[in-house]
């Protein structure tokens, strides 16, 4: 069974809020539904001969398809639990990181992605640049990381401690560093946010209040303040907690921008893999 909002939420909410309130719950529903039904695995064997460009492809974009649908319904799923506790402080870094997930699935899809499949449309297929192209934004989205992983599963700490130096001093430099194919940067999620920001200027708002109300400011702190009698209080669970407004008002801010982005694009991900009478024979 998905999550729902508590009665005691939704009186709360008002009529105004009730049918984001709605929105959020079935966008669980879905999301939880669809990824108990993908659960695609990556079976990668030492010395394997390399897969065509359909068949990668495919295990590419399952795999991606599948990991957001797992987490923005756990995403979702915790934001409403949240709520319905009164921890407006998870609600809000929840909704921030759902945000951030929305732009970079919106960033690749709308710049990576969407450009070459309108080529390929007119053309009738992709130059083998293009499946490279392709293969590579696609192997960045799923693996980019700006964090030494694997030191850090080897516990080789010092390694780790030198990299991660080695980053920062590149970084007060300005100079690039040069691509390393084991380990593809990450897009910079404020990079996400400008290329969706060009479209719909809202997205800023959205995302600078959930940054305002996670970083150590006033945003977070007035989650946890409660207002009554003229007085201030710390009371993040009373009834008079500024955190029941600010969630209602930011609510639909959320809905309108990630929610609305992601169950745009999840699907998306379905709609552009190769069919299996299109794969080479054998393979799949």
């Amino acid at each position: 069974m998905s999550a729902v909002f508590s009665q005691e939420v939704r009186a709360r909410a008002g009529d105004v809020s009730g049918q984001f309130l709605e929105a959020t719950e079935n966008f669980v529903a879905v999301c939880r539904e669809f990824a108990m039904k993908h659960e695609p695995v990556w079976l990668v064997e030492v010395g394997s001969k390399a897969e065509p460009f359909p068949t990668l492809f495919n295990r590419y974009v399952d795999f991606l398809h599948a990991l957001y649908l797992h987490k923005f319904a756990a995403f979702a799923e915790s934001l409403i639990e949240s709520v319905n506790r009164s921890d407006y402080l998870s609600y809000a870094l929840i909704g921030r990181a759902m945000i951030e997930h929305a732009a970079t699935l919106r960033y690749y899809w709308e710049k990576r992605l969407l450009p070459v499949i309108h080529s390929a449309s007119k053309r009738g297929g992709l130059t083998s640049a293009e499946e490279r192209a392709v293969i590579d934004s696609l192997d960045q989205h799923l693996r980019g990381s700006r964090f030494d992983w694997l030191s850090f599963a080897l516990k080789d700490y010092q390694r780790l401690k030198e990299r991660q130096a080695a980053r920062r001093k590149e970084k007060r430099g300005g100079e690039p560093k040069p691509a390393d194919p084991n380990r593809p940067d990450q897009v910079n999620v404020a990079t996400a946010l400008e290329h969706w920001a060009k479209e719909e200027e809202g997205v800023h708002i959205a995302y600078d209040l959930f940054c305002d109300l996670v970083h150590p400011n006033v945003g977070s702190n007035m989650l946890v303040i409660a207002h009554a009698d003229g007085r201030l209080t710390v009371a993040p669970r009373s009834e008079s907690a500024i955190g029941v407004d600010i969630f209602r008002q930011s609510l639909p801010l959320l809905v309108a921008s990630a929610i609305r982005e992601a169950s745009r694009l999840i699907p998306m991900l379905v709609l552009i893999r190769y069919q299996d009478d299109e794969l080479p024979k054998g393979i799949s």
